[in-house]
């Protein structure tokens, strides 16, 4: 069963449509905060605020019950107003709740005509802090707050909202969090709700105490109901939201927690946190098998990391550093040698353009590797040439590098592994069909690691993955993580090789046929009528003369 989870969607509406027409899931879950502005002006939703917080003081001054909204009827309703500016404020606070409401129902119309589309998924939601009780709007038929459905004989409850008051959005509208404290005894809701649903898996919005809940500055804000019915009934799988800093996947004695971060974007004091993530889960025979932390990036998607479970340890397999290190805040760490980076930047440039005939392309190679695991082989390349430039043409010959493991790689004359002879049959058969296939290396992952983990300079096969790695595209990236990962983990030996990698880039950059790779490129791009910009070829020019 494949589940596609996302959670505070914060008024990302067509996203998710893309989301969801971009990918084919069993089941597609959101956890809450589905809406995120309110007001149709930053003026009114600061005005709202002030009111709020002007009420709110009053209520706590006058030990009142009862809502804001509910106080400032109150003083509407007097026949002696008061002689002091409160009733304008009262006035002023219903009718921005009463707006707010109208637009509240009107997003989850657009919500709901979004899910429309798309009959023949199983979808369910529940509310965030910033919605209201989704029983009463157009997304009524897929809420799943205090409600329980099964599938693949798997229970799954869900609980909204969040046990915080949450500035801009009227509290009379906003879900309840019904947990609290009554003469020292824990009073929970979700916590009952809980215990007599026994599910197998909890879609909620604020996360449990201790798991995905640490809060910048304030420590643990999870629900302690939650956490002691965990405790007690260990779920398989929490989904959760609502902190986005608290994002990833954690094991623990039983239970998977998964928080992906904030799906729409989110307003901070010092940044806009784009958003865009959302967890990729396999669940076979009930049990986790792999949850990908995915990225909506413009018309791509993108995958972050892995999370597997093997021999009882949950394992994190990092996918695109960049933008992990963009979900942490973390600055990116630029490559030091200046003409990786150069190459890199003008690659991109032209993958911005890339060829249907690349695309179809790589459709083959990851067929092959798809089929040699099937085979018990498992094996990944590197692309060279007009493919690693997306730009290739019909006739265009792939150059690859091909990534053998162990007893797979036996080593020729050049110290390459020869290519076993199930994948050179396939080469042959796509050759056939005029697709040439060019091996211009072939190195074993396991020799690679060796040499990683004792820092051995001298292995050819580690210093020529160091160069592939700086400069060419992965197909099956998940193997060739696995020993990349290594070597970006060890800053000093990643240093230390930097001095390979500067001269297999010398020698290439000053052969004639490098040079006339890139005359082919831009000239393919011309014939589209595509120009390079001058930024890009000035990039281009220096590159070149690097040596």
């Amino acid at each position: 069963m494949r589940i596609i989870y996302l959670t505070d969607i914060h008024d990302a509406f067509k996203n998710l449509e893309q989301v969801m027409r971009m990918t084919n899931a069993d089941l597609y879950l959101i956890a809450g905060d589905l809406l995120y502005t309110l007001f149709p002006s930053y003026d009114k939703a600061w005005k709202f605020i002030e009111l709020q917080e002007y009420f709110q003081k009053y209520k706590k001054d006058h030990a009142h019950e009862g809502t804001l909204y509910k106080i400032a009827k109150s003083f509407i309703h007097r026949e002696n107003h008061d002689t002091d500016d409160r009733f304008d404020k009262a006035v002023a606070y219903v009718m921005l709740s009463d707006d707010a409401k109208k637009r509240m129902r009107k997003k989850y119309e657009t919500i709901a005509c979004v899910l429309s589309k798309f009959q023949g998924k199983q979808m369910a939601l529940i509310p965030g802090n910033y919605d209201m009780d989704l029983n009463f709007t157009a997304l009524r038929e897929w809420n799943l707050h205090l409600k329980s459905m099964e599938i693949d004989s798997l229970k799954i409850s869900g609980y909204g909202g969040a046990g915080v008051a949450t500035p801009g959005v009227p509290d009379h509208l906003s879900v309840p969090f019904n947990e609290s404290r009554e003469t020292g005894e824990l009073v929970s809701e979700p916590y009952d709700f809980f215990k007599k649903e026994k599910p197998d898996i909890l879609l909620i919005h604020h996360p449990p105490y201790g798991f995905m809940d640490t809060l910048p500055r304030h420590g643990n804000i999870g629900s302690i109901g939650i956490r002691n019915f965990i405790d007690e009934s260990p779920p398989r799988i929490v989904f959760c939201g609502h902190i986005h800093e608290a994002w990833g996947c954690r094991y623990h004695q039983g239970t998977f927690f998964l928080n992906p971060s904030n799906f729409g974007r989110f307003v901070e004091v010092s940044r806009v946190k784009k958003g865009g993530y959302f967890f990729d889960l396999i669940i076979e025979n009930k049990a986790f098998q792999v949850a990908t932390l995915r990225k909506l990036e413009g018309n791509h998607i993108l995958d972050l990391a892995d999370y597997t479970f093997t021999e009882g340890e949950l394992k994190k397999l990092i996918l695109d550093e960049y933008h992990i290190n963009k979900l942490t805040s973390q600055t990116q760490r630029e490559s030091h040698i200046r003409s990786v980076s150069r190459f890199r930047r003008v690659k991109k440039f032209f993958l911005g353009h890339e060829t249907d005939e690349s695309k179809h392309m790589i459709g083959e190679l990851r067929t092959i590797y798809r089929d040699m695991k099937k085979q018990g082989m498992n094996v990944a390349f590197d692309l060279l040439g007009s493919l690693n430039f997306g730009i290739a043409n019909p006739g265009s010959d792939i150059d690859l590098i091909v990534y053998l493991r162990g007893e797979k790689c036996k080593p020729d004359q050049n110290d390459s592994c020869t290519i076993p002879r199930p994948l050179q049959t396939v080469f042959d058969e796509l050759q056939k069909h005029h697709i040439e296939i060019e091996v211009c290396d072939s190195l074993d992952r396991d020799r690679v690691k060796a040499a990683i983990f004792s820092g051995d300079l001298n292995d050819g096969h580690l210093q020529r993955f160091a160069f592939y790695r700086a400069t060419c595209r992965p197909i099956n990236l998940r193997l060739i993580k696995e020993v990349e990962n290594l070597l970006l983990q060890r800053p000093m030996l990643r240093k230390k090789l930097e001095a390979d990698v500067k001269e297999y880039i010398r020698i290439i950059v000053s052969t004639t046929r490098h040079l006339d790779s890139f005359k082919k490129y831009q000239s393919r791009l011309i014939e589209k009528g595509i120009r390079m910009p001058d930024e890009i070829a000035d990039l281009l020019k220096k590159y070149l003369k690097e040596t």
